[in-house]
């Protein structure tokens, strides 16, 4: 959430400026600002507040991105988990709105290359926000792999105990949960009286992880924090009433939220439900658009995806076939492929070093890797990766889903590829470490950048294996193909009302669904999501269509490690900005006068 008020401290920080700059007077005689220089320092400042405006009084995010807030200038005053209201909602909408406008004051031409850069970024960022304005009733707060439920717990169990004030915190937050669920639930009311309430199936995957939680016999709450705490320096009669603490406050709010979650959605799923896709919902095609905007990273609209999708889907094809009658043996090598590795640690430790062959030199090669517990598990996620704090960049923690790579080393070696090296652990420590990128915008997410670019990592680690250019590709194909497949039906579903007869007839021309399971499974997911695959297949296609395009710019003077140090190096942006800045950098090789080129 974005704060726009001006507190107390930011006047003190603006007069000590203005006594700071009387003193430089004084002591080094008359020096004027030029036009460019106060627009240049007007806009760092303006960044750095923004910086800790979007941090504000959202203490999960202070925490996940700080070790020391105060370092940063940034204070939490009240730890909760916020506000969920529609007056809320609609104060943040005008929020946005504010720092849109204020952004669009500065004048890029004052601006240096970077500042102009992230200018651009901001404004995308922001005005990508600014298409959801009005919009809230129809979002489905308890999406099965994107909502609260879903998520919830996880924001629980990663939360970092550095010292004895975090157990604290953490424990105000763990009291805080029946209230901001409740709140969340008198939301979901709400659009259940307009005639909005989330799909029946939807409801239920809901219902049945609240349940699986409550009926963990080792509950994952109560566990972790037992496991954090003997780590702290701190007399062990305060850890046992910490301990005490939180088993209290766990049953009596966060077990009570999950209760509450189970009442309420039984009870609303007896009435009207949207058991069809947003094309079906009033405002659901504008929603959907906004969806599309902010999950490819691009301003491609709907019908441009679907030619996107509909072209790539017949160029994987035929370029499967292709490789598959070129060569007999590839497809038996795929099926065999073996990557002699089964344990987490190795593989990432593995790949950290294969890497560097054509990436460059990791910042950091510190991590943790752990398996989630049963409770906490969601169908769908195979892993994720719990990005490193700005000031903390050597702490890296991937988290794996055992149940979803049991007995398949390829996936767990692939998805070790996506989330760790040269994925997105990769990715993120590179990008926080960069000074010249403002910290603002180590904040803001392009989720079809940051996926698109972590399967374009995972392509890459199949030749990392070893493996020929042939069986890469084929192997790569056949993951985007399944992407391709579902990331199309979602945009059946919910922009041209696919029904799921459509569906499962679009999906046997391709795969085998004659029972119809396959079919029903993605129709309940896209409804439940949309666009939940688009980051990951949009991305792909757009990540690997950068690459095609530098290499056929630069020839023979393309260099891997050159074109990845450019996408790092630019930061986490919409694909329409990385595309400006790949031109900019081929042009230095191709212009006839270089210096012409910036």
């Amino acid at each position: 959430m974005v704060k726009r008020s001006v507190p107390g401290n930011i006047i003190r920080r603006a007069l000590a400026v203005v006594l700071a700059g009387t003193l430089t007077v004084s002591l080094f005689g008359c020096k004027t600002e030029t036009k460019e220089q106060k627009a240049q320092r007007q806009f760092d400042e303006y960044c750095d507040e923004l910086f800790k405006d979007v941090l504000g009084d959202d203490v999960l995010s202070v925490h996940y991105k700080l070790a020391d807030p105060e370092k940063f200038g940034v204070e939490v005053k009240d730890y909760t988990l916020g506000d969920f209201s529609v007056e809320e909602i609609e104060k943040s909408e005008k929020e946005v709105d504010g720092v849109i406008e204020k952004l669009n004051g500065f004048n890029p031409e004052l601006l240096t290359q970077r500042q102009q850069l992230s200018l651009k970024t901001l404004k995308a960022y922001f005005e990508q926000q600014a298409e959801y304005d009005g919009l809230s009733m129809i979002q489905n707060m308890f999406g099965s792999n994107s909502g609260l439920i879903a998520n919830l717990p996880t924001n629980f169990i990663e939360y970092v105990f550095d010292d004895e004030q975090d157990v604290k915190e953490y424990l105000d937050l763990i009291k805080d949960t029946k209230r901001y669920v409740d709140q969340v639930l008198d939301f979901t009311k709400k659009q259940a009286e307009e005639g909005r309430f989330m799909a029946s199936f939807c409801a239920q995957d809901n219902i049945d992880m609240c349940n699986k939680y409550l009926d963990e016999e080792v509950n994952p709450l109560l566990a972790s924090f037992e496991e954090k705490i003997a780590e702290l320096d701190i007399d062990e009669t305060k850890k046992k009433e910490y301990i005490a603490a939180n088993e209290q406050y766990v049953n009596d709010y966060y077990n009570e939220a999950y209760k509450a979650v189970i009442s309420v959605l039984s009870e609303l799923m007896q009435g009207e439900t949207n058991d069809k896709g947003l094309y079906y919902v009033d405002g659901g095609k504008e929603l959907y658009t906004a969806i599309v905007h902010d999950k490819t990273s691009t301003q491609m609209t709907p019908e441009a995806v679907i030619k996107l999708l509909d072209s790539e889907l017949e160029s994987v094809l035929t370029e499967y076939a292709t490789l598959y009658y070129s060569d007999e043996t590839l497809a038996a090598q795929e099926t065999n492929l073996d990557t002699g590795m089964s344990e987490p640690k190795e593989i990432l430790e593995y790949l950290s070093e294969k890497c560097t062959s054509e990436f460059p030199e990791p910042y950091t090669k510190d991590f943790v890797v752990e398996y989630q517990s049963k409770a906490t598990e969601v169908e769908g996620t195979v892993a994720y990766y719990l990005s490193a704090r700005l000031d903390q960049l050597d702490y890296n923690s991937i988290k794996v889903n055992g149940s979803a790579v049991e007995g398949d080393d390829v996936q767990l070696y692939t998805t070790l590829a996506h989330e760790g090296f040269p994925g997105h652990l990769y990715q993120y420590t590179s990008v926080y470490n960069n000074e010249e990128i403002p910290n603002v915008l180590k904040l803001v997410d392009f989720i079809g950048f940051t996926e698109g670019y972590a399967q374009y990592a995972s392509d890459r680690s199949y030749r990392m294996l070893g493996c020929s250019e042939e069986l890469s590709q084929m192997c790569a194909i056949d993951e985007m193909f399944g992407y391709i497949l579902q990331s199309r039906v979602d945009l059946g579903v919910n922009y041209e009302g696919w029904g799921v007869d459509d569906v499962s007839g679009y999906l046997n021309d391709y795969i085998n669904d004659e029972d119809g399971s396959t079919a029903q499974s993605i129709y309940e997911t896209v409804i439940s999501d949309p666009g939940l695959l688009l980051p990951y297949t949009v991305g792909h296609i757009k990540m690997i269509k950068l690459r095609e395009k530098a290499e056929r710019k630069l020839g023979d003077s393309f260099d891997a490690k050159e074109f990845h140090q450019l996408i790092l190096d630019t930061g986490i942006v919409p694909f329409e900005i990385m595309e400006e800045e790949l031109d900019n950098y081929c042009l230095l090789y191709t212009s006839p006068s270089p210096r012409d080129c910036s």
